[in-house]
């Protein structure tokens, strides 16, 4: 779903992009993939951001940085 999503991104397709992200967030959470959920709660931030949501953008910036965190990834929380 995480390509998909970026694909759509760069086809302009806002729709489906949200879609896909929202789609790659909840089956990595369903099936316990916390690393791909922190990377598909990071791309979603950056998308709204980009879309200039700031609201959404942030808080999937702080779910990424909750996820990576949990993860052990002390130094992508930092970069984040």
């Amino acid at each position: 779903h995480i390509l998909e999503a970026e694909l759509a991104v760069l086809n302009g397709n806002n729709n489906m992009a949200k879609d896909k992200f929202k789609a790659a967030i909840t089956t990595s959470s369903r099936n316990g993939f916390l690393h791909d959920r922190a990377l598909a709660h990071e791309l979603t931030s950056s998308y709204f951001n980009a879309q200039g949501d700031d609201n959404w953008g942030n808080y999937h910036l702080e779910r990424s940085r909750a996820c990576y965190e949990e993860w052990g990834c002390s130094e992508k929380v930092k970069q984040l």
